[in-house]
């Protein structure tokens, strides 16, 4: 009795989804531009759909291409033909379109069209079982994408090459290039898919087959979330060879095949798992001969055995016709092995006999060491020129660091060199700042000496104005009364106004000097001069100016031998505005009175000026402590005067005001010294 047929399988090639994601260029007005663009986009979405007509919408599409001269479309149609020639198993078409597709791809320095040539041509060679130019091309097209940024398509060049190693039952460098897909952080959804199909694969040949059913599930979730119906398909065929041979596994298995049919007849009937799922139907029923043996209650087994016999017979040599048919020889060796077995079980011991001797023939031709040995040393020879590369850049590396070393040492002269520049500028300039500040201060302090000197003037002619205006008025007034009636006058009244006129000449003129001296000091100093001065002569000046005054009695009282320090200018024009303004207050009261007292209290000496006339208000002393306070033409400045000058040396004047009792002034001095 025949041993169930292992449905598994314990080789596989991949057949990946190449989509071509050529730069796309701005849209053009120019009509022929848009057709070719549109039947690109119908190429892409009958491409795994309807092979048929994918085919004929490329071939307009290239006509047009090579009409209008257009050489980047012609090479995508050229790469979308070998793409369904391969689905379709035209194994030497789909080679020549790729490689006039990987031409003009150089001429246009098309990195991205020509890694799809090179993997297109390397699929192709892995569904003929020529592993050893398979891998060729994928490590050309490896090389070329590990030289660009982005390194684009290099997880599905990854698991194509994990493939081939798998192919050549070489588990451990196939996980070694399936890890190095899926850690890449930019793994497309096409290349994880085929990774899990991969451990999925790697673990049938190991007969863990719950592991194996994992993985594969994975993968068709992918492929499902996708919509990816050609994906789907694959991994229903994968899943159907991971079901054991005996019930109820065996109809699981049935069910996959059928679901896998019912796509692959439809678009790519020749395709690679195509003859993978003939062949897993066949094997179904060969091995559900074995099954008929292990149920019970079956009425005429021996005639549903040989049905079974029979069909798995014609299902077997259905799949020989169409393994050769897409010149798959790795099914082809599997069918004749197992067509053999069946065929042996019927006694047709010739017919197994020449397949046995057809599949060691073709297995010699397929898995010889040689080609072996050539794979290896294919990964082995890139893997020394990746070395002798690395080397090569390493000694540039080196170059170029000498070269930056040299190119920074003079860069640090010159840096060092313009820092020296830029700290002697900047110390230059330093100075000159310093040197102009200077200057603006001096500047500063003449223009304030220059706004003093400008008030000075004008308190200077204040002072004339009011210092002058009194006697200037007596004096003319005497005069007019001369010459209006000379006889008005008796004579020895005449000589006595005369004698006083003259002395009001003469007091007029010594203050004229007074004023002269005094303004001449202040046009050269414009700040208080402070000296000691003694009071009794400040009381001496005062009395001087009143000898002119009739009818006033004036008094003066001071410590023998008192002295202040002022400035003595100052100290004079107040006491004689202060005493003028005393006196004008005195014109129509009896018996009228001055009073200037000077006396020291804890170290502060104070003046005093008292009257007793008929006082006045607050009102009319506020220019003593408010300088926006007016200024009236007949008043004249007294006050204003008095106010500033006594600021000028530290001196705090006060005004006391009784109505009907006089008024009295305090002036209050503090040390200049201080």
């Amino acid at each position: 009795m025949p041993q169930p047929t292992m449905k598994y399988i314990t080789t596989v090639i991949l057949l990946l989804c190449l989509f071509s994601a050529f730069a796309q260029k701005k849209p053009s007005a120019n009509p022929d531009s848009i057709k070719l663009r549109s039947l690109q986009k119908l190429v892409d979405q009958f491409k795994y759909k309807s092979p048929a007509k994918a085919t004929a919408y490329a071939q307009q599409g290239l006509a047009l291409a090579v009409k209008t001269n257009n050489k980047l479309a012609i090479g995508k149609f050229y790469g979308f033909l070998g793409d369904i020639s391969s689905g379709q198993q035209k194994f030497a078409e789909a080679i020549a379109y790729y490689r006039r597709d990987l031409n003009l791809a150089r001429e246009q320095y098309d990195s991205v069209r020509m890694i799809n040539a090179y993997v297109g041509t390397g699929l192709v060679y892995q569904n003929q079982a020529d592993f050893l130019s398979s891998m060729r091309s994928l490590f050309s097209a490896l090389s070329i994408s590990e030289s660009m940024k982005k390194r684009p398509r290099s997880d599905l060049i990854y698991v194509n090459i994990a493939s081939v190693f798998l192919n050549e039952n070489n588990s451990a460098k196939a996980i070694e290039y399936i890890n190095k897909a899926l850690k890449m952080g930019n793994t497309g959804y096409i290349a994880k898919a085929k990774a899990y199909e991969l451990y999925g694969v790697i673990n049938q040949n190991t007969q863990k087959f719950p592991e194996a059913k994992s993985w594969f599930t994975k993968a068709l979730k992918i492929y499902q979330h996708t919509k990816d119906s050609i994906g789907q398909a694959t991994m229903y065929c994968q899943l159907a060879a991971s079901y054991g041979s005996s019930y109820p596994e065996d109809t699981a298995s049935i069910h996959y095949c059928f679901l896998a049919r019912s796509i692959w007849d439809k678009i790519y009937p020749l395709n690679f798992y195509s003859v993978m799922n003939q062949f897993n139907i066949a094997a179904n029923y060969w091995d559900l001969t074995g099954t008929i043996d292990t149920l019970k209650g079956i009425k005429n087994r021996k005639a549903l055995k040989a049905a079974m016999v029979a069909k798995a017979d014609s299902a077997f040599n259905n799949t020989l016709m169409y393994s050769r048919k897409a010149l798959n020889k790795t099914f082809t060796i599997m069918t004749l092995d197992s067509l053999a077995s069946v065929q042996a079980y019927e006694g047709k011991y010739k017919n197994a006999l020449q397949n046995i001797r057809s599949l060691e023939k073709l297995k010699d031709s397929i898995y010889s060491q040689k080609d072996k040995n050539k794979i290896s040393d294919i990964e082995s020879d890139r893997e020394i020129a990746l070395r002798n590369k690395q080397l090569e850049i390493n000694k540039l590396q080196i170059a170029n660091e000498h070269k930056q070393t040299i190119f920074l040492t003079v860069g640090l002269i010159l840096l060092l060199l313009i820092a020296s520049l830029i700290f002697s500028q900047s110390r230059q300039r330093k100075k000159a700042n310093t040197s102009l500040s200077a200057l603006n201060s001096q500047l500063t302090t003449a223009n304030v000496q220059l706004d003093k000197a400008n008030k000075i003037k004008i308190k200077f002619l204040g002072i004339l104005n009011h210092d002058l205006r009194g006697p200037v008025a007596g004096y003319l007034n005497f005069i007019r009364l001369q010459r209006d009636d000379p006889d008005m006058l008796a004579p020895h009244a005449a000589e006595r106004f005369a004698a006083r006129s003259e002395k009001v000449a003469e007091n007029l003129l010594e203050k004229m000097e007074d004023l002269l001296l005094w303004s001449k000091d202040q046009m050269e100093n414009f700040t208080p001069q402070p000296a000691h001065v003694a009071v009794k002569e400040l009381f001496e000046y005062i009395a001087r100016s009143m000898v002119t005054a009739t009818g006033i009695n004036v008094n003066f009282s001071q410590p023998d031998g008192m002295q202040l320090l002022t400035d003595e200018n100052y100290l004079k024009t107040i006491m004689h505005n202060l005493t003028g303004n005393a006196q004008k207050a005195l014109k129509n009261t009896p018996n009228a009175a001055i009073e200037w007292k000077a006396w020291e209290k804890d170290g502060i000496t104070y003046f005093s000026v008292t009257d007793n006339g008929p006082g006045a208000t607050q009102q009319q002393f506020a220019p003593l402590y408010n300088k926006e306070a007016p200024i009236g033409i007949k008043s004249g400045l007294g006050l204003h005067i008095v106010r500033d000058m006594a600021h000028a040396i530290n001196c705090k004047v006060t005004a006391v005001t009784n109505p009907g009792q006089g008024v009295s002034i305090m002036l209050e001095f503090e040390n200049m010294a201080r």
